[in-house]
């Protein structure tokens, strides 16, 4: 039982390392010398250097986790697994957790950023006085008035 443990630099690092070796905070504080769950509560919502220190640590877990996916892959390549269930289970238990603490690295869903300064003719000519070989001083830009007005066939142009 985890008795009441005071907050120091080698106990936060060794806390951390725990994280960031694949435990779980409870099973950290499980471990000899390590504080109570509530504690380590308590100093994340007190201690916002701390908080940080934390969520790095799980982020850095959530990248061990994705490693752990990749050796334990090819242990299963190599016939170390016999039972392909559980192998599939623990990839997949391993890839969703990965997912969640290491977003960046091992997320689903990509961000994209984009913005749209000016307006689309501007955007036109930046791009064709970009291109080689084309005299942009010679060529109006205008935009077409929409399919209506194009013949079936006939490809669109930029004039």
């Amino acid at each position: 039982m985890a008795n009441k443990t005071k907050k120091t630099p080698e106990i936060i690092d060794r806390f951390l390392d725990e994280i960031r070796n694949g435990r779980s905070a409870a099973m950290a504080c499980k471990q000899p010398g390590m504080p109570h769950s509530k504690t380590i509560c308590a100093w994340m919502r007190d201690d916002a250097a701390f908080a940080a220190q934390y969520e790095k640590a799980k982020e850095e877990r959530g990248n061990y986790y994705g490693e752990l996916v990749a050796e334990i892959s090819l242990a299963g390549l190599q016939g170390k697994y016999k039972d392909s269930g559980m192998l599939r289970a623990a990839i997949d238990g391993l890839k969703w957790s990965a997912a969640r603490m290491a977003p960046k690295a091992y997320g689903d869903r990509m961000q994209v950023e984009h913005s749209a300064d000016g307006n689309y003719l501007d955007a036109l000519k930046e791009v064709q006085s970009k291109v080689e070989g084309i005299d942009t001083h010679n060529i109006p830009l205008r935009a077409r008035d929409g399919a209506k007005g194009q013949k079936q066939g006939k490809k669109p142009t930029i004039q």
